[in-house]
């Protein structure tokens, strides 16, 4: 097993297998940031330390992160790079975007709940509520569900 993964309970789909080391957000946009960034990519918890990557835990399993790899390819070339490119871009808002958004905003919604089990203050209320959230998105993900409720993804920007 390589320093990259470890055995554990993947995320998504609750299997027990060796767990790879994840991108919260997409790896393209780190790279993005590196490129084009005047200073060191920092730390948000320690901004003294320069860090060489956009933050990774301990997430998924292998057949997980490919759920998410497609649709992160397709963001990067149909929405990303041509929005760098050429500014305003107009895309298709279907199935490829909202699978995107959601799989990002699962993961971080995902580690808000382990961090507020850990003991970050949170009503009993509002944690129920963030837990019944991301069930509805891990099941939309893993292609149990074809909606995620009333959850709302909202595209900011040009």
């Amino acid at each position: 097993m390589s320093g990259n993964v470890q055995m554990g309970k993947c995320a998504l789909c609750g299997l027990n297998k060796e767990i790879q080391l994840s991108h919260i957000v997409p790896k393209f946009v780190g790279r993005h940031l590196k490129k084009s960034s005047v200073g060191d990519i920092r730390n948000g918890e320690n901004p003294n330390r320069v860090v060489q990557d956009i933050e990774k835990e301990y997430l998924m399993c292998h057949d997980c992160e490919e759920l998410f790899s497609a649709k992160e390819t397709w963001f990067a070339n149909n929405v990303f790079y041509p929005r760098l490119k050429n500014g305003a871009v107009e895309f298709d808002y279907g199935e490829n975007m909202h699978y995107f958004l959601t799989s990002v905003s699962w993961r971080s919604l995902y580690l808000d709940i382990v961090n507020y089990l850990r003991g970050d203050e949170i009503s009993r209320d509002a944690l129920e509520c963030l837990v019944e959230s991301e069930g509805l998105m891990r099941a939309y993900l893993l292609g149990e569900s074809s909606e995620i409720g009333s959850i709302e993804n909202q595209k900011t920007g040009g």
